[in-house]
């Protein structure tokens, strides 16, 4: 069996696996880490189990935990957070006229 998880005591499991490959999906964990244990029965005698093999990737870009990570990498996240203060600045009159929205910026 495969437990991922949250936290290093295993109290927030997030995915169980157990079972032939047919009954894994991809897995997108909302974290910046998790941690796995793995446990294997040897059924019928065998010496050994199976194992299992996973690849974890970064998906970037998707959310901001820290502002350090915005100068490494891009972010919707981000930009959308911007973008919200500025129309939020410009309408509270705060920022000149055309600082947000000018004559050189044209819809595609």
């Amino acid at each position: 069996m495969l437990l991922i998880a949250l936290d290093k005591d295993f109290a927030r499991v997030v995915a169980r696996c157990s079972g032939g490959p047919s009954r894994f999906r991809p897995l997108l964990i909302h974290a910046d880490r998790f941690f796995f244990r793995f446990s294997s029965q040897p059924q019928g005698g065998a010496e050994s189990g199976w194992g299992y093999r996973f690849t974890a990737l970064p998906l970037l870009g998707l959310q901001w935990l820290r502002e350090t990570q915005v100068l490494g990498e891009p972010s919707l996240e981000w930009a959308c957070w911007l973008l919200d203060l500025l129309l939020a600045h410009a309408a509270a009159g705060l920022l000149p006229r055309g600082a947000v929205h000018n004559s050189r910026v044209r819809a595609s």
